[in-house]
């Protein structure tokens, strides 16, 4: 199968990283120095996974160089980048090409869909702790590297392709859970990353913070539990725990981590507050849920209903 990364950054290098050192036929979509460092040197792994590996020869362009079709595409980039990748989605998609949106948003596969006819869109999300420590070089912080993915409900996906990416991801060395309810799956997850996103962003401060009882803490649990709420309301239910899922989530992060949110508003770069935060709120507003906690962030960072 050939894939289409889009996106060489912490996620989408490690994906299409551990994709192509086991072979698979991989092309990164890149810009700037991370664009020039592949090509040039290749890819470096400083993986908590499966130790330090060097991917030479790699296939990285950038999205107007790519003009080949593409039987899976890894949309890795941040929320704000997704409608400039549409043009290129369009061109690499053939008739049997799935696209995979592995962002820090919720129901991706739905709204996509709705700016990109004839594109067949699942639903995705990753667990791993990467970051790009310098061109052409990803640190993964630790041994978690998970892949969720699934058609969305009722989608006519054949079970011969999700098979095959599956074994793929797995045959390269990724966690890989082939979901058979994507919609609770990435919810779960963007959960998550939400509740941590908007609490590290409002109060400025680091994961040390939330492992400790006081404020901080008690904001991100009350962050959880209108997740959950609004999660009842949408009839989305959970097997275990969430709130204390998420609890010995945070619990073990190294102290000093904050969420890629937090770091682009403190750099005060482009942001995903529009998908992390704004969205929520935009959800209780749509199911009538009251979420004051969420509310009171939203608007503190801008919010207009």
């Amino acid at each position: 199968m050939k894939y289409l990364i889009i996106g060489a950054g912490g996620t989408g290098g490690s994906i299409g990283g551990f994709l192509a050192r086991k072979g698979k036929d991989v092309t990164f979509i890149a810009r700037g120095e991370q664009l020039e460092a592949l090509r040039q040197k290749g890819l470096l792994l400083h993986s908590g996974r499966i130790g330090e590996v060097r991917i030479e020869n790699v296939k990285a362009c950038t999205a107007d160089e790519y003009w080949e079709k593409a039987d899976v595409i890894f949309l890795c980039v941040k929320g704000y980048s997704v409608k400039d990748m549409i043009p290129l989605m369009k061109r690499a998609s053939g008739d049997s090409t799935v696209v995979i949106p592995v962002l820090n948003a919720f129901a991706t596969g739905d709204k996509l869909e709705s700016l990109a006819e004839g594109i067949t869109f699942l639903d995705g999300c990753v667990y791993v702790n990467s970051y790009i420590s310098a061109p052409g070089e990803i640190v993964q912080l630790n041994p978690l590297f998970r892949l969720v993915f699934g058609a969305r409900e009722s989608q006519p996906v054949e079970c011969e392709t999700l098979e095959a990416i599956r074994y793929d991801v797995d045959d390269s060395g990724i966690e890989v859970i082939l979901s058979d309810n994507i919609k609770r799956d990435t919810f779960r997850k963007f959960s998550f990353t939400s509740a941590f996103a908007s609490a590290g962003s409002y109060h400025n401060v680091c994961a040390r913070y939330f492992q400790e009882d006081g404020v901080y803490r008690n904001t991100f649990i009350a962050l959880v539990k209108e997740i959950i709420k609004l999660s009842e309301t949408m009839d989305i239910s959970f097997e275990s725990d969430l709130l204390a899922d998420h609890l010995k989530i945070i619990d073990g992060f190294t102290p000093d981590t904050t969420a890629s949110l937090q770091k682009d508003l403190d750099a005060k770069k482009e942001s995903e507050l529009d998908q992390i935060i704004f969205d929520i709120v935009r959800l209780s507003e749509k199911y009538n849920v009251d979420m004051p906690v969420y509310r009171e962030i939203a608007l503190h960072f801008g919010y207009k209903s």
